[in-house]
């Protein structure tokens, strides 16, 4: 799998295969979070978009419906039979979408409703719901990649200095591309769009766990990468009922090396308990921690276990990682490291990840080569670049890294040589 963009926030042009694992190093503000932000959003922007697009439909055409025969009416309780009429009116129209006339609306609305409730039903009405089902499937599509990249860049996804320049993004997933044009933060046209079936994890914030128990959090409700992940890590009884227990045995033997490994540091679980709500759970003392008492460091290992633990990571899946040993000592950093190597290697996931830490990096590379799968991970460096920054592949060689990263350090020492 490969990302590219050009003229996307600092980044001038990137081309990153994303195969087992890809390591985005540089100093801060050179673009390192954009990529992993971008190849995100285009990423799970096309995840089930055809099923994404059937919803939007059927929410938009039931609201327009309800609206017209019953502007008051609470559809709950007794109503249930004519919320069901309601539904099977609207599956029928999205069933001929395609093929929907006018005319075929009013025959489906005539074949459902009594002669009663057709008498609230005018012209204006029966326009507006074939309106509806008459948007091209391109517009819906153009209209979700740029929802996600709004709530994400804040309305500004191209370079401020470049505005006027023409932008895209594009996604390579074998051998198949799509790509996504943009002019003055807009979405001009898209390429060749593909449908995702599974969905990617973006983890910037340890903290994030604080707010688990809200359904609304101030720090995180139009982050919609935050709410994709609150979801997958929040602890629900009924969280693996869709499971066969042969397919949970499965998993459960599958990952317990790397559960073994998480739990000589955490030796805990999200836990919901009653009258406390959500809780960290310690296995070995059967004490609950509030989470915010939680350490910063140990809550980038709860979130990882608690997707390991609700079996949200899957095979083949992305996981991108924004500079995760922000909070970490370098002997969690090397652990840290090691893990998710493990986790690639165990689901044979694409692991993205951005970082400015040269132990964590190095500990990457280590563990890489003691798993095998060294030869397919790559590792890249943004450098500036003008009013931008570009991405140089430095696999085959990471001194350049490593000499950006401790150049701070070398320069404390030549400034306590010369006292």
């Amino acid at each position: 799998m490969k990302f590219k963009c050009e003229n996307i926030g600092m980044i001038s042009s990137a081309d990153v295969e994303i195969n087992k694992i890809s390591v985005i190093a540089g100093l801060n503000s050179t673009g390192k979070s954009t990529i992993g932000k971008a190849f995100y959003c285009l990423f799970n922007g096309f995840s089930d978009i055809e099923k994404s697009i059937k919803i939007s439909v059927k929410d938009s055409l039931y609201q327009q419906v309800v609206a017209a025969l019953y502007p008051d009416l609470n559809l709950s309780g007794s109503s249930t039979f004519i919320r069901g009429q309601i539904r099977k009116c609207v599956e029928e129209l999205c069933a001929k979408r395609e093929v929907v006339s006018l005319e075929l609306v009013k025959e489906i609305f005539s074949q459902s409703f009594s002669e009663e409730l057709l008498n609230k039903i005018t012209n204006e009405v029966y326009h507006k719901v074939y309106d509806v089902i008459k948007i091209p499937d391109d517009a819906l599509k153009t209209m979700i990649i740029q929802r996600m990249y709004n709530l994400e860049f804040k309305n500004q996804l191209q370079n401020a200095f470049f505005s006027d320049k023409e932008s895209f993004v594009s996604l390579i997933i074998k051998d198949n591309e799509t790509k996504v044009y943009i002019w003055q933060n807009k979405i001009t046209e898209i390429k060749n769009s593909i449908n995702i079936k599974v969905k990617a994890f973006y983890i910037d914030n340890p903290f994030i766990i604080d707010s688990i128990s809200s359904s609304l959090s101030p720090f995180f409700e139009e982050k919609n990468y935050s709410r994709v992940l609150l979801d997958a890590i929040r602890p629900r009884p009924d969280r693996r009922d869709f499971q066969s227990v042969v397919d949970e045995y499965l998993t459960d033997e599958k990952i317990k090396d790397i559960e073994s490994k998480l739990s000589s540091i955490s030796n805990g679980n999200l836990a919901l308990v009653r009258e406390k709500g959500i809780v960290y759970h310690l296995n070995d003392k059967n004490v609950d921690l509030s989470l915010s008492n939680v350490s910063a460091g140990l809550k980038a290992f709860v979130i990882i276990k608690a997707l390991l633990k609700n079996g949200a990571l899957k095979e083949n899946g992305v996981l991108i990682l924004d500079e995760p040993e922000i909070h970490l000592h370098p002997e969690w950093q090397k652990k840290f490291a090691e893990i998710i190597v493990m986790i690639q290697k165990t689901f044979n996931m694409h692991i993205l990840i951005s970082s400015h830490s040269p132990y964590f990096i190095n500990a990457l590379d280590v563990y890489e080569q003691k798993y095998g799968i060294r030869n397919d991970c790559r590792f890249y460096l943004t450098v500036p670049d003008g009013e931008s920054a570009k991405v140089n592949d430095v696999s085959e060689n990471l001194e350049p890294i490593y000499k950006l990263l401790f150049e701070p350090m070398q320069a404390l020492e030549n400034e306590r040589a010369s006292l």
